[in-house]
This record gives structure tokens, C-alpha cells and sequence, in this order.
């Protein structure tokens, strides 16, 4: 895969999990705009990552993004559901934000029992899929 397409993948994956959520959820349930901020800024500090540490960027990138991966690279839920809540994702809605991230990358194990650099490199290669699925 060429590394410089992997922005591009990247956000129109995230993106459209958040489309699907949305879809499923009522309309004040997301707020498309705080979502496609976070979106950049995490896929800014995902290339930061890249250009100086390959193996472990996506974890990193996570742990930046609001410590929703622990140092041990395990997943802090309670983290996760507060930089989602940041991002326009209801707290009300993250379980199901959640259950469609597992469920679009057949993640096995679930997130909460995910763990390390290569398990945290899946889930974004995941997103990375989804995207180049719709043409991103």
C-alpha cells in the first residue's frame, strides 16, 4: 500500500463510520462538523507518527488523540468516550458507535480486549479499507 494514500483512506473511513452511525442515530445524536475536525486532527498526528515512528504510529496516534489507548496499548473505554463526546458523538451513542467500528472491521478481539501496537494498526488499516472500498 502507498503510504501517501493512506491520509485520504484514512479519513473517508472514519468518515464514513461516522456517516453509518449517523444513520442509524437520530440527527442531533452527531455533530458532523466537531467529528470532521477530530477526524484531521487525528489523521495529522497519525502522519507525524508515520514519518517518525512506523510500527507503533496508529497506538500513538491514539494515545495523542485523548489517551484512548493506554501506555500498555490496551483501550480506555472511559477515555474514548470522552474525546468521542468532544468530537459530537453523544455519550448516549457510543456503544453503538462503538458495536459499528467492531462489526465494519470483524475486529477480533473487541476493542476492549484489543491490545498493542499491531492490534491498534488493524483497526486504522481497517478504516483504511472501508475508505478505498467507497473510492477514497
Amino acid at each position: 500500500m502507498n503510504p501517501h494514500t493512506v491520509p485520504a483512506r484514512l479519513v473517508v473511513g472514519v468518515l464514513s463510520a461516522a456517516l453509518m452511525l449517523g444513520v442509524t442515530t437520530p440527527a442531533h445524536a452527531l455533530d458532523r462538523e466537531k467529528l470532521a475536525v477530530c477526524v484531521k486532527e487525528l489523521n495529522a498526528d497519525f502522519q507525524r507518527e508515520l514519518a517518525s515512528r512506523p510500527a507503533s504510529a496508529a497506538m500513538t496516534a491514539l494515545q495523542n488523540f485523548g489517551g484512548m489507548v493506554r501506555d500498555d496499548g490496551t483501550f480506555d473505554q472511559l477515555n474514548a468516550k470522552r474525546k468521542l463526546a468532544q468530537c459530537g458523538v453523544l455519550e448516549k451513542e457510543f456503544k453503538t458507535a462503538i458495536t459499528l467500528l467492531q462489526s465494519m472491521c470483524k475486529l477480533k478481539p473487541a476493542l476492549s480486549k484489543g491490545k498493542g501496537a499491531a492490534y491498534w494498526h488493524t483497526v486504522l488499516r481497517c478504516l483504511v479499507e472501508q475508505g478505498h472500498e467507497l473510492g477514497g
